[in-house]
This record gives C-alpha cells, sequence and structure tokens, in this order.
C-alpha cells in the first residue's frame, strides 16, 4: 500500500498527536486538570488528522471513516478555554455548570447518526439497500455545513480565553512569577489558534458554496487545513508538556521572613557579648 507523502506527514503527526496526549494524561508534574485537558485537546486533533491521513484502500475502511465520529471538534474550544482558567487558577474544576459546555459535541455526530439510522432501518426492513443515494447526499450535506458552528465555536470560545487573558492581566498589575509563566505560554497558544481559524475561513468560504466545493476538494484535497493541523499537534503537545516541567509548589515559594519581638533581640545579643566561660565560673578539683 502507497501513503502519498502528505498522508503520511498527517499520519505522523496523529501518532504523535497520541503519544503527547498520553504523556500529557499521566504526567506527574505540574497540575493535573490542565495536564489532561491539554491531553484531551491534543488527542482530538490527532485522531481528526489520523481520519484524512489513512489510505482509504478497501471500501471497509471507507466505511468505518463514514460511521465512526473521527472529527470531533465542537469540545475544542471550551477545552482552550477551562485549559486557561485552570491554569491560571488551582481551585479551578470542571463542575456541571461547565460540563453544559461539552454537550454541543453532538454536533460533531450528525453525519453517523444519519448513516447508522440507515443501517439500521436496512436490518429492521424498513428502508431499501438500493436508496442509499439520498442518504449519502444528506451525510455529505451535514459534514458540509456543520462545519459553520464548528468553526464559530472554537473562535468564540477563542475570544473568550483572550479577554480572560487580558483581564488578568489588566487586573493583577505585577504579576508572580508562576502567573507569568503560565500566561507566557497561554497568549502565544490562543494567537496560533487564531491563525488557523483564519487558514480554516479562507478555505470553508469556498468550501460550503456548492459551485466552488467540488474544484476546490479536487485540487487541494483537505491538505490546507489539515497540514497546519499537523503543525499545531507537534507545538501545542511539545511545548504544553514542557511547561510543566516548571513546576510551581507551595514548597518552592519564598517564605515571608519572621521577625522576632525587639526584647528577645536585646536579650540574645545580651548573652552573646558576654564572655564565655563566664567569669564567675570556678572550677575546683576534688
Amino acid at each position: 500500500m502507497n501513503i502519498a507523502p502528505l498522508d503520511l506527514i498527517l499520519l505522523l503527526a496523529s501518532l504523535q498527536g497520541f503519544i503527547l496526549a498520553g504523556l500529557l494524561w499521566f504526567n506527574p508534574k505540574g497540575p493535573r486538570l490542565p495536564n489532561k485537558l491539554l491531553a484531551w485537546l491534543v488527542g482530538l486533533l490527532g485522531l481528526a488528522s489520523f481520519s484524512v491521513g489513512i489510505p482509504v484502500a478497501t471500501i471497509w475502511i471507507g466505511h468505518m471513516l463514514d460511521l465512526l465520529p473521527f472529527i470531533v471538534t465542537m469540545p475544542m474550544g471550551p477545552l482552550i478555554y477551562f485549559y486557561a482558567k485552570s491554569l491560571l487558577n488551582p481551585d479551578f474544576r470542571i463542575g456541571r455548570r461547565e460540563k453544559w459546555h461539552f454537550y454541543p459535541v453532538i454536533t460533531d455526530f450528525g453525519s453517523q447518526l444519519i448513516g447508522w439510522t440507515f443501517i439500521f432501518g436496512i436490518l429492521l426492513g424498513v428502508f431499501n439497500p438500493q436508496n442509499n443515494l439520498p442518504w449519502a447526499n444528506a451525510m455529505d450535506a451535514y459534514d458540509t455545513y456543520s462545519d459553520i458552528p464548528r468553526w464559530l465555536s472554537i473562535t468564540v470560545y477563542l475570544w473568550l480565553t483572550h479577554r480572560l487573558l487580558s483581564r488578568q492581566t489588566k487586573a493583577e498589575g505585577i504579576l508572580p512569577e508562576e502567573q507569568q509563566h503560565h500566561i507566557g505560554w497561554l497568549k502565544p497558544l490562543v494567537r496560533g489558534f487564531f491563525v488557523f481559524q483564519f487558514i480554516w475561513l479562507l478555505y470553508l468560504i469556498p468550501y460550503i458554496i456548492p459551485a466552488t466545493r467540488n474544484s476546490l476538494l479536487d485540487t487541494f484535497g483537505w491538505y490546507p487545513i489539515y497540514i497546519p493541523i499537523a503543525i499545531l499537534i507537534y507545538w501545542i503537545g511539545l511545548r504544553g508538556y514542557f511547561h510543566t516541567q516548571k513546576n510551581f509548589t507551595q514548597n518552592n515559594r519564598k517564605v515571608p521572613a519572621t521577625f522576632l519581638p525587639a526584647e528577645t533581640t536585646h536579650e540574645t545579643m545580651h548573652l552573646l557579648q558576654k564572655p564565655w566561660p563566664p567569669t564567675s565560673f570556678t572550677w575546683t578539683p576534688s
């Protein structure tokens, strides 16, 4: 089986993404919640890269890619936002209110739900297996236009993350070293995703227009989107992992000086200034 060079890049990036996600998830250093959130983000990027890079050598691979949710995009925005919040606030936790942000993930499963509905309909004798073209067109149409809410979701959460970082910087004034360390990593992370969102928008506009969609895919495929994703996997995963190696803990922070009362200080100095051994001491041999 021959693998095109660009597909090989995507497959290697997906493998790297899975490895980095595992390293982040089981990393003993740094706060646990941010590491796990970043592991989810890198893992989802790796899964999407795998779905595009894998060669469709058999019809079964094509069915697998059509019926299993390899591209899960809607959680990426909340993952970035909560990752930033958990780094800046060690007391932050994912509670019931935060979990609501992940419920739109059902949007990523729409095409697969259409396909499985058709399959179960055939098994139950409700649908004619020869009448598969309308279902295939419905899946393609859903995949096309569901990219719009996906793009909007990530963009909105990037803006929320950018606003969070701006407020944190302005409100705190001179930030502690730990906060400076985190913000110094989070700002490039947000800027990198904003650059990707711009690239995605340039591709998305002709993609959702029926007159230009087929020519765009025939000429460029998905590489203008997924080669930048491969770059994001390496950059985010590696830098995010090494970011945790500088761990700020209570044991490493400076302990404020403790001052003794003035009376205790003078008494101690007076005792230290006395001659030693004391002159009043006389040793008499037995």
